[in-house]
């Protein structure tokens, strides 16, 4: 499927090596069932192959999102704001801090 909208097969194996690369398949067709058009989809898997590099290089792995998503959606939860789609600037969030 990466073959389809990323020529490079540098940036097609940085993809197959990275932090999602059991899931890259998966979101190109996702990207394409939404509608999106070649240039936006190959546009996305190479920001998402420059973003999975730089996890990569930081030393973080799958597991470190799932744990960071864990904790950013506890700590949101303890929060006192609340985001509404029909009043956004009344109601900024703000990212959780974490001591």
């Amino acid at each position: 499927m990466l073959e389809t909208y990323l020529s490079s097969p540098i940036t097609r194996r940085r993809l197959r090596a990275g932090a999602a690369a059991g899931h890259i398949d998966a979101f190109a067709d996702w990207l394409y069932l939404h509608g999106y058009k070649a240039t936006s989809i190959a546009n996305r898997l190479k920001s998402l192959a420059a973003w999975t590099d730089w996890m990569l290089a930081g030393g973080f792995t799958a597991q470190n999102l799932l744990t960071g998503s864990k904790r950013a959606s506890w700590q949101s939860e303890k929060s006192s704001v609340l985001v509404t789609a029909a009043d956004p600037i009344a109601n900024r969030w703000q990212p959780p801090r974490y001591s």
